[in-house]
């Protein structure tokens, strides 16, 4: 069991009947609503507090739940051992999240538990890959067939030019696991073509899909759709034009993935490529697909934890890059007949 200790730069001031401030040469916390008793335990943390001891405290007080995690998440509460090895990368994202949530540990935590799989690792799933990592997600299951090019190094910024040649799945996974040691990846260099396929993905428990398959457009994401619907998988589809990104729809209601596999069939059959009828580009550069990478890796974040609402919820925004326009599209989906 980790033993935790309050910093030995914290310096704890009380402020009126029932505020304390805490404070360290980088940070500061003021909690409300502390009594004596509150106080005389959160010193005795200099002393050290083990988990359990927290956690049967939070069973009998709220409160005093409620600040533990504040104090963990600003790291004014620590463990000597963990201090020895240095600080941990997820420190920075655990104290942005205590600004959203009072559990920013348990949240941190939580998001370890979800199986997430990614078709297609491009200039759009790769990158989507690295945000979701880099925020504390560590299991994946990988799918593309593709392998490193010379031209995808113009945008597909989790490639070196030592991997040209090599698949892209495996590449990503060497250099993923490599740096980040809690991190799984099941990699596969597959063409995702028919439904047998996608049944055979789902057949494992997941609890999010990202289609960032650009070939064939339309067809890739009636499939996948298909399938997540069959599964009951909530799904992401996202994609870059020329001038203009689809952002999401990020659905989640079986409802609404009806109406939006409808609609990509009656695309399909009037010969349709994209939901705004514009047909795909071999042209890129790397400002898009970033740029579509960041917000659709952000939506999954926000919907993953919990801290937000998505804006892409069970709605698809096109987003004209040029003249930072936003478009809901979400009428054209919910006009079909199922």
């Amino acid at each position: 069991m980790k033993k935790y200790h309050l910093r030995e730069d914290t310096l704890i001031k009380r402020i009126g009947d029932s505020h304390l401030l805490m404070q360290t040469h980088d940070n500061e916390l003021l909690l409300s609503d502390i009594t004596k008793e509150d106080i005389s335990f959160i010193d005795s943390f200099r002393d050290g507090v083990y988990l359990d001891q927290e956690e049967a405290i939070g069973e009998r007080n709220k409160r005093i739940f409620v600040a533990m995690n504040q104090i963990r998440a600003l790291r004014i509460l620590e463990d000597k051992e963990e201090k020895k090895l240095g600080a941990s990368f997820m420190d920075r994202n655990i104290q942005w999240l205590s600004h959203f949530t009072d559990d920013a540990y348990v949240l941190t935590d939580n998001v370890k538990k979800h199986h997430i799989i990614v078709l297609g690792c491009g200039g759009m799933g790769a990158l989507i890959l690295l945000h979701l990592v880099m925020s504390g997600f560590t299991n994946f299951s990988i799918y593309d067939n593709g392998v490193v090019d010379l031209p995808d190094l113009n945008r597909q910024y989790t490639f070196e030019i030592t991997d040209i040649g090599k698949p892209k799945v495996y590449a990503l996974k060497n250099r993923l696991e490599r740096n980040y040691a809690e991190v799984k990846i099941e990699a596969y260099q597959e063409n995702i073509a028919h439904t047998k396929q996608l049944d055979k993905i789902f057949a494992h428990p997941a609890s999010f899909c990202i289609c960032c398959i650009d070939t064939p457009p339309i067809y890739s994401d009636l499939i996948v759709a298909e399938a997540c619907m069959r599964h009951k998988v909530p799904a992401y589809f996202s994609g870059v034009g020329l001038s203009y990104l689809q952002i999401g729809p990020l659905i989640d209601d079986m409802a609404f993935m009806q109406h939006y596999i409808t609609y990509l069939r009656s695309q399909l059959q009037s010969n349709q490529h994209t939901i705004s009828g514009q047909h795909p580009i071999k042209s890129s550069i790397g400002y898009t697909n970033s740029l579509c990478a960041n917000l659709t890796a952000f939506e999954i974040f926000k919907y993953l934890t919990g801290i937000a609402s998505p804006l892409t919820l069970n709605k698809p925004i096109e987003f004209d890059v040029m003249n930072w326009k936003f478009e809901d599209k979400s009428a054209l989906i919910l006009s079909q007949q199922n």
